[in-house]
């Protein structure tokens, strides 16, 4: 990859095979990265897509001195953490239900 800095610039011109340059540098490493943190390689997958659509629409609003892989890897974490958060939100709410049509007295306020 050229100089991250000026990928960057090109990026913020409006080149978007800049920002194809770097997907292709860093998409391997993002995608082990959370596949480690999620256990799942689909989910590692989507996150990783998901991880550069917000990259891509946040460099506009970046610092011109912006370290690009920190940067990707702290956007990465936060999706990660957000799938655990919704992940663990799901569950209770299928045991809740499964508690409530089974009848079964969980002892809780249901």
């Amino acid at each position: 990859m050229q100089d991250e800095a000026q990928v960057i610039n090109l990026v913020r011109a409006g080149n978007t095979d800049a920002f194809i340059e770097i997907v292709e540098c860093y998409q391997v490493s993002i995608i082990r990265y959370l596949h480690r943190l999620t256990g799942e390689y689909e989910v590692a997958l989507d996150l990783a897509q998901d991880t550069f659509v917000r990259a891509y629409q946040g460099i506009l609003k970046t610092d011109a001195k912006l370290s690009l892989k920190p940067w990707l890897y702290k956007i990465a974490t936060n999706l990660a953490r957000q799938h655990h958060r919704r992940k663990k939100i799901l569950s209770f709410f299928v045991l809740v239900e499964y508690t409530w049509v089974s009848g079964v007295k969980s002892g809780g306020p249901f």
